[in-house]
């Protein structure tokens, strides 16, 4: 640590005063008596007062005066800078460090001068003194030296700071043979002082050592304290300061006193009585019924023992943390949200259960200023309340708001067991106000472990054997359910190339949505001041319906017909050899397609048929595809394509080039002209955990519709 050393100045240090006397302020015109403040009589009228009114400023002389004063301004500023130049590098005359007269020097020069004229007493060494005994030790190992680069530089400054007028008047005076006295400064190495005073204070004596109170291995124990000699460290310090910044070489005699410490035997006795009764007993923590113990010697290993005469008590509460961890760890429960239905009106299927959690900062605070009075201490633990509770009319959830249909008529085993999988995740997701629906973030993983099956995926433009085929069909589903909705689509992928499926039921080309975990995924936000329900549901005819329930928007949702463009011939065939197939097997697994773009625009308007956002143009770009078949080895052609597994994503849309369905019209009452802005969403959409039964409830979503139960997991994310 450094500082600077206090030194008073020399007694030649000079007190500046005017070597020409300032001028005397006079006013422009006496007008009247001095000081009465009344008017001459008027030259009209003799002895008869002038009548008082306004009075007229004349500004010639106001003028005068400000042009003189500028003037005179503007020469001391030309002359202060003109003897800066004129004496630029150089210390003003007459400027003094001690009795070393550095006025002309160059800061170079300057500072080679002082240390010429410091170095014999810097190095010389010190005189301590002390019943007859000597140590001579040198400034440098007290840590401490002249500082010659900072003493120069103060003296350079002298002459150059203030304002101009200030400037100009100091330097004329240091030129008439004024002095100007700048200090020696001096820096202290604190530590290095400290080491030195501490050998010395070892050499001289044992220093009294105060009472101490310990805790060991739960045992209170007490360090008596003991009566020794104390040398005076700060005479030392300021002395030696004080003498290099005067140039003197010290002689000191060292002040050394007989002293008791400052923390007898007897205060840390009383103080080792009280904190055995402080931690005689176990501390409880306490939560309603439930009680954790905290064992005597454990509260004796986290004491904090202040410093004496009064050892004050309190406890450490980095020392306790991990047990107050486990504790909160042990209390932690979420809040479980009630999981709704819609049965003509929003019903709860399950009720809510409130969540709780430790306040582990707050807990750790009562430690730490537990001071013994009571052995228990309450654990501060917070209701966590579930976003969806038992009570439904809060949520704003009134009628379905739109839906979506899609067929999967031919899908084999697999794809048919993935998308009941899929949809049963999906079903009951509930969207907050403000929020964007992540259908990647409702389903939750795709793996065998969450019931999905081994089908054919399409990977890099081949078709190959993965987890989840099919799950394609529930996204494309609910993209077409929030398209009709008229909510904003955030996120949507379109496959790579015609998908038949897609087609069927009458849809045109440009509805589907493509889902690949982790990144491409389908979202939509909620714009609406309500939360929105997700349900699905699967009929006997391989009919899949998403409905979304919230509030009663009103929106007219318009889809064009496509419009189709770049139409492309599909390329040859291609085969891919699948050596797990039985010996003269070819399978076909895709079919040929035309490869075309697609532009379909939405509009989206009130009851009052103005605009709710902006008509939006969609463009899809579908690869034409050829036929493709899987075969044996003995059945492979001279022309055979090889499968990877890198997966093929699709070009996110803007928020503007979002597919939409084929055209149609809905139309529902609505009390606004335009969605609501939520807030943003803070949090992710909440998953409504599923019901532990495998199977949906066998319900009608529409009354055309008779209604097939859809495998569900026992988990929901």
């Amino acid at each position: 640590m450094m500082q600077r050393g206090t030194v008073q100045q020399s007694p030649e240090h000079f007190r500046a005063t005017p070597l020409v006397a300032p001028p005397q302020a006079f006013p422009v015109a006496d007008r009247g008596k001095r000081g009465t403040g009344r008017p001459l009589p008027s030259p009209s009228r003799p002895g008869v007062p002038r009548p008082r009114g306004p009075r007229t400023l004349q500004p010639l002389p106001f003028l005068i005066a400000g042009g003189v004063i500028a003037a005179l301004f503007l020469v001391v500023t030309l002359g202060a800078a003109g003897i800066r130049f004129v004496e630029r590098g150089r210390l003003y005359e007459n400027v003094y460090v001690n009795d070393q007269n550095l006025g002309g020097l160059t800061q170079v020069e300057a500072r080679a001068k002082l240390a010429e004229s410091f170095a014999p007493v810097a190095d010389a060494p010190i005189t301590l003194t002390y019943n007859e005994r000597q140590w001579t030790p040198k400034r440098a190992e007290l840590g401490i030296r002249p500082d010659i680069d900072g003493t120069v530089a103060e003296a350079y400054a002298v002459g150059r700071s203030g304002n101009p007028l200030g400037q100009l008047w100091r330097v004329m005076q240091m030129k008439s043979g004024a002095k100007s006295h700048v200090p020696l400064s001096v820096v202290l190495d604190q530590i290095t002082l400290n080491q030195y005073l501490d050998r010395l204070q070892a050499d001289i004596g044992t220093p009294p050592t105060d009472a101490i109170v310990s805790v060991k291995n739960g045992v209170v124990a007490v360090t008596p304290g003991a009566d020794g000699v104390r040398l005076d460290r700060e005479q030392v310090q300021q002395q030696v300061q004080d003498d290099l910044a005067h140039l003197q070489r010290t002689a000191l005699t060292l002040s050394v006193t007989f002293a008791s410490p400052d923390v007898n035997t007897d205060a840390a006795i009383a103080a080792k009585a009280h904190l055995e009764d402080w931690a005689s007993a176990p501390l409880v923590l306490t939560f309603g019924e439930k009680k954790w113990e905290i064992a005597r010697e454990q509260v004796l290993a986290g004491v904090r023992i202040g410093p004496g005469p009064q050892f004050a008590l309190s406890l450490d509460p980095a020392a306790f943390t991990p047990t107050v961890n486990a504790i909160a760890t042990e209390l932690k429960r979420d809040p479980v949200n009630a999981v709704i239905g819609w049965d003509n009106a929003l019903v709860v299927r399950k009720p809510a259960q409130a969540g709780q959690r430790l306040n582990v900062d707050e807990t750790l605070k009562r430690l730490a200023v537990w001071q013994g009075e009571d052995r228990a201490i309450a654990l501060p633990v917070e209701v966590a309340q579930p976003r969806i509770p038992d009570d439904v009319s809060k949520l704003g959830i009134t009628t379905r708001v739109a839906q979506g249909r899609s067929n999967f008529a031919g899908s084999d085993a697999a794809r048919v067991k993935n998308i009941a999988v899929a949809a049963g995740y999906l079903d009951d997701t509930v969207v907050g106000p403000g929020e964007t629906f992540s259908f990647l973030d409702s389903i939750g993983e795709i793996s065998k472990a969450r019931g999905y099956q081994e089908g054919y995926v399409i990977l890099a433009e081949e078709t190959v054997p993965g987890i989840g085929g099919g799950v394609c069909q529930v996204a494309t589903t609910m993209f077409r359910a929030a398209m009709y909705s008229g909510l904003p689509i955030v996120d949507r992928n379109p496959h790579a190339y015609i998908v038949s499926y897609y087609q069927l039921g009458g849809y045109p080309l440009g509805l589907d949505a493509a889902v690949f975990s982790p990144d491409v995924d389908l979202k939509f936000q909620n714009t609406t001041n309500s939360y929105l329900l997700i349900k699905t549901a699967i009929d006997g005819a391989a009919n899949l319906s998403i409905s979304i329930y919230g509030p009663d928007l009103g929106y007219n949702v318009d889809i064009s017909d496509p419009v189709i463009t770049n139409k492309k011939n599909a390329p040859d065939d291609e085969y891919q050899v699948d050596p797990s197939l039985p010996p003269g097997t070819k399978k076909q697994v895709e079919f040929a397609k035309f490869g075309e773009d697609v532009v379909i625009t939405r509009t989206v308007k009130d009851k009052s048929g103005n605009l709710v956002r902006d008509p939006q143009k969609v463009f899809t770009n579908y690869q034409a595809w050829p036929n493709k078949f899987l075969v044996s080895p003995d059945r492979a052609p001279g022309r055979v394509s090889q499968a990877t597994t890198a997966p093929i994503r699709p070009a996110a849309q803007t928020s503007n080039t979002t597919v939409i369905p084929t055209k149609a019209a809905i139309s529902a009452p609505a009390p606004t002209t335009a969605p609501v802005k939520a807030p943003a969403p803070t949090t992710p959409p909440v998953k409504v955990p599923a019901p532990t039964a495998v199977a949906m409830p066998a319900k009608p979503v529409v009354p055309t519709m008779a209604p097939v139960p859809v495998t569900k997991a026992t988990t929901k994310t």
